[in-house]
């Protein structure tokens, strides 16, 4: 579904059977310490911060990975297909489905846009002419 390095020069690759870890040698199935979880297994997408994190977007919310811990972002309970981090070093990130389909990552909070803050849907034809 995605690829990323971290700056420790692992890639990390995002697959719906969960995430995978390539150190230039060998593929490994990566599983957080001390009993924690991902959301979902189902990884949509996967990007190495600037600070040497590895965010997480999978089918059911956002994780961070730093420093041997795992954090679970709360409110972000749906697919994360994308992940980017900004010039200032601000993580956005785009949901799937819902009001609000794009986030802001501030602190341990997920603050997310809609339509009201100008945030545009695309909209789709009923039926595609042929």
């Amino acid at each position: 579904m995605a690829i990323s390095q971290t700056t420790d020069g692992y890639l990390w690759i995002a697959t719906l059977a969960g995430l995978v870890r390539f150190d230039g040698v060998r593929f490994v199935s990566w599983t957080p310490a001390d009993g924690k979880r991902l959301p979902s297994s189902r990884v949509f997408s996967a990007m190495g911060g600037s600070d040497g994190s590895l965010w997480i977007g999978t089918a059911a919310g956002l994780a961070r990975w730093q420093n041997g811990q795992l954090v679970n972002y709360p409110g972000t309970g749906r697919y994360v297909n994308a992940i980017i981090e900004d010039r200032n070093g601000t993580v956005w990130i785009a949901l799937t489905r819902g009001d609000h389909p794009l986030c802001q990552v501030a602190d341990i909070k997920v603050i997310c846009y809609g339509q009201a803050d100008g945030i545009r849907f695309p909209s789709f034809p009923s039926k595609l002419a042929v």
